[in-house]
């Protein structure tokens, strides 16, 4: 926004969007000098909700219509009458110019009555306008069918048309529950044609018949030939239910009369399976096709060759509640994964007829990962000091063979993580990331050494089984490090609350886990499993000793504390917070809002492969 010449902003408040360039973690950083901001910022105070006419509509889809309370206050407006008076002031303006490009505005219909003191538009001839009407006459339209291609209508979106059919503002419907049934469609109005449940037309079997004479709810009415019920059908209301399209046929022509999901081409119900991207080679390699992936990620996960291989790799009456929908759509989309997708099927299986492999590179067709083992193997221990260290795959590079001036402290290969025990895939305590990111924290730690402090990164990398066996410990009974890490929050609720989940930027290698440590760093004390728990969320003088600047809470926090702008921060939490964020973004990373020490590079050179190579 700094870059803009004028930035107009409505609002009640003065928002932050208004105050970027006084009052913002980029002035705090230095990034934005006020005094030097080019943008000249407009703040437009604007009406709420109890002083405009208008619609309110919900995730019902229903619309329903509010009355003005009050006029606003002082120099306060609604968005309509400030669109409204502004394109009528920019067509006086241009009022009589000849010049092609004026054409398009001074040729609007902008023609509405106002009323009251402020000359407030006409909310419901508005809403008319959008509900679409005969050029000729200006007869509200009943029904998006009522639309033509030839110019003898006109709306502003379809979905509405409906709303204002015979003159009247269905919106502003309230006749009350006790005389009309549970359907009410004479209370407000819903997109599109007052209808109240999309795809009513699968509350009948393919027969027409309901599936609950208790519950039946649109059914096919064989003496009159039409479909019924209490809502307005979602299905042409006189095809029968053993109508079937002709050869050749398009469009509505070619739903069968037993196909209810008219929205969809064919009519039927749709299930995805993302899983069914993937095949694994004779090389062993799991493969992303590009061509059907459409980037989720989760088919990482929900491969045989990860956390869960079948339906029955975990037992879901162990869980608790809160997690186990989570698991029950991972065993889904596993067991669908099995079903559908043979080539994902077995150690032994190749898909012949796809694609050959690629390397694992930005611009392959295809995307690799490192197949994890066919079974979860239990979490390995940091290899012992002195141990061989393995080849760094390509494309990635060790932290310290770029800059061995930025500290280490990798917490998932020791003891002293949520977990209490090293993570499955940290055989040693090494950052590995891609070249790039490595790089760009090169970039980070010269800025930060220039101002007297190093990085530390706490996690690098981080291989796919790492990420399952965070899965595998949330659905366990271990607890042992909760007065620690999660003091504040229930275990169960973790991946409800965004603090686990998977696949992870980590497994893409261009993501870490650090903090800033004023040098020269002084000593920082081993963590010992017998060292009594402290709170993450305590003052910085009683929680685990670690050397980092106070952040307000320590590393792999579950607690709202940890949200980078997380309100009550002390001023020195919150500039120790704006000093990193500033640093980090002058190498291209950007922060993950609700944890202070999460950053991700911009630009990452693999998006969209999640790898599951060990860190050995």
């Amino acid at each position: 926004m700094a870059n803009l010449d004028w930035l107009v902003v409505r609002d009640l408040y003065e928002i932050e969007s208004a105050t970027f360039w006084k009052d913002s973690l980029e002035v705090r950083t230095g990034e934005i000098v006020p005094e030097h901001c080019r943008t000249e910022v407009f703040l437009m105070p604007a009406a709420s909700h109890v002083e405009k006419e208008g619609t309110f509509t919900q995730t019902q889809r229903l619309l329903q219509w509010r009355e003005k309370a009050l006029d606003p206050p002082g120099d306060c407006r609604s968005e309509l009458w400030f669109f409204y008076h502004l394109g009528r002031r920019m067509r006086e303006r241009l009022a009589g110019s000849t010049e092609p490009r004026d054409r398009a505005l001074l040729d609007l219909d902008w023609d509405y009555p106002v009323h009251g003191v402020h000359d407030e538009p006409s909310a419901e001839a508005v809403l008319m306008e959008i509900n679409g009407y005969e050029t000729a006459t200006r007869r509200p339209l009943s029904g998006f069918a009522e639309y033509r291609i030839d110019g003898t209508t006109a709306g502003g979106c379809w979905i509405y048309a409906g709303v204002y059919a015979g003159g009247v503002n269905q919106a502003a419907r309230r006749k009350p529950r006790t005389e009309q049934d549970e359907v009410a469609l004479e209370w407000g109005w819903a997109w599109p044609l007052n209808r109240r449940l999309m795809y009513n037309r699968a509350s009948a079997d393919p027969e027409g018949r309901p599936w609950s004479d208790r519950k039946r709810y649109v059914w096919w009415d064989a003496e009159r030939g039409v479909w019924a019920g209490p809502d307005v059908p979602d299905f042409e209301r006189t095809k029968p239910p053993g109508y079937r399209p002709p050869p050749g046929a398009t469009g509505p022509e070619a739903i069968a009369g037993d196909d209810p999901f008219v929205q969809q081409g064919d009519g039927k119900g749709w299930l995805y399976v993302p899983t069914g991207s993937l095949f694994r080679t004779e090389f062993g390699t799991v493969v992303v096709q590009e061509d059907i992936c459409n980037g989720c990620g989760y088919c990482i996960p929900a491969c045989p060759y990860g956390v869960i291989r079948a339906p029955g790799s975990i037992d879901l009456r162990t869980k608790p509640n809160n997690l186990g929908m989570h698991l029950v759509v991972r065993v889904l989309v596993a067991a669908a994964a099995c079903a559908l997708t043979a080539s994902c099927g077995g150690p032994a299986r190749s898909a012949p007829s796809a694609r050959p492999p690629h390397s694992a590179t930005g611009s392959s067709p295809a995307q690799t990962v490192s197949p994890s083992a066919a079974e979860p193997s239990p979490p390995a221990p940091a290899s012992p000091s002195g141990a061989s260290l393995a080849p760094v795959p390509p494309g990635f590079v060790a932290l310290p063979d770029v800059d061995p001036s930025i500290l280490t402290d990798i917490r998932y290969a020791t003891a002293h993580n949520f977990v209490g025990r090293p993570v499955a895939g940290y055989r040693q305590p090494r950052c590995l990331l891609t070249r790039q990111a490595a790089e760009a924290l090169h970039h980070v730690q010269t800025a930060a050494l220039a101002r007297g402090y190093s990085l530390k990164v706490y996690d690098c990398y981080r291989p796919q089984q790492g990420v399952d066996d965070f899965i595998r410990w949330a659905g366990d009974r271990d607890q042992r490090m909760k007065s620690e890490f999660y003091p504040e929050v229930d275990k169960s609720v973790l991946f409800d609350e965004g603090y686990i989940g998977g696949p992870t930027a980590h497994s893409r290698g261009s993501t870490v886990d650090l903090t800033l440590v004023a040098t020269p760093p002084r000593d920082q004390p081993s963590y010992t499993p017998d060292r009594p728990l402290v709170a993450c969320t305590a003052p910085a003088g009683q929680r685990f000793p670690d050397n980092s600047i106070d952040m307000g809470t320590g590393f792999d926090c579950f607690d709202p504390l940890a949200h980078t702008a997380a309100p009550g921060l002390s001023t020195a939490v919150r500039d120790n917070r704006a000093l990193l964020t500033g640093l980090m973004a002058t190498g291209g990373f950007a922060n993950y809002p609700k944890e202070w020490w999460h950053y991700t590079l911009g630009g990452e050179p693999f998006p969209r492969t999640y790898f599951d190579f060990p860190v050995a």
